[in-house]
């Protein structure tokens, strides 16, 4: 029996006129890997991205939420733990939302993601000789966390059995004559196409 990921990038966002994870999540599409398969969606860069795909969620209760996004300076691909009730960065979403440090919704705690096995994932891949960050518990404030947020907040709400695991990536090396080197991580496409596999295979 097949079990449905769903595997989420995000667009553009900020200064930035593209996203590595939009190229990465495309691809994935439909394709199958150990009896499990993929759903790719490229989600706005907004801090409700999660109305796009809530629906989805609710209709197939897939078996794993995948989500990434762009972490511009990491050396790796690095695992999301936790995800805070607050919004705020230095600039505005997509969609023109400048937060300043205000609530997701109106909670006063963090959620900590129902993945379970987190360290045994990270380690999986780094195993394979995949670039791996530590495990992040602090996801930050931006349309990142809000996801991952709202996707928990979901996934408990409604009693669903789907794990949900967030992945930030640094830049795929194809960008390198598209955006500014500064302060920036470049690692070859192939290296984070291989992580998302294996991850995908081993949830």
């Amino acid at each position: 029996m097949k079990k449905e990921i769903i595997l989420t990038g995000f667009g553009k966002y900020g200064t930035h006129t593209c996203n590595p994870t939009e190229e990465l999540v495309k691809s994935f599409n439909n394709k199958v890997f150990n009896k499990r398969t993929v759903t790719s969606i490229v989600l706005p860069a907004s801090y409700n991205a999660f109305e796009e795909l809530k629906q989805l969620l609710l209709e197939r209760k897939p078996y794993a939420i995948i989500s990434t996004g762009l972490s511009s300076s990491i050396p790796g691909m690095r695992m999301e733990l936790t995800f805070k009730n607050r919004m705020g960065h230095h600039y505005a979403d997509e969609k023109g939302v400048f937060a300043k440090n205000e609530p997701i919704m109106e909670k006063n705690h963090h959620y900590l993601a129902p993945i379970g096995k987190a360290e045994d994932l990270h380690y999986a891949l780094l195993s394979k000789g995949v670039p791996m960050d530590n495990v992040s518990t602090d996801a930050g404030s931006f349309v990142c966390n809000a996801l991952g947020y709202k996707i928990t907040d979901a996934i408990i709400k409604n009693r669903l059995k789907t794990q949900n695991i967030f992945v930030h990536v640094p830049w795929s090396s194809n960008y390198k004559d598209r955006v500014s080197h500064e302060g920036k991580v470049f690692l070859p496409k192939r290296q984070m196409l291989r992580g998302l596999e294996l991850l995908i295979r081993s949830i």
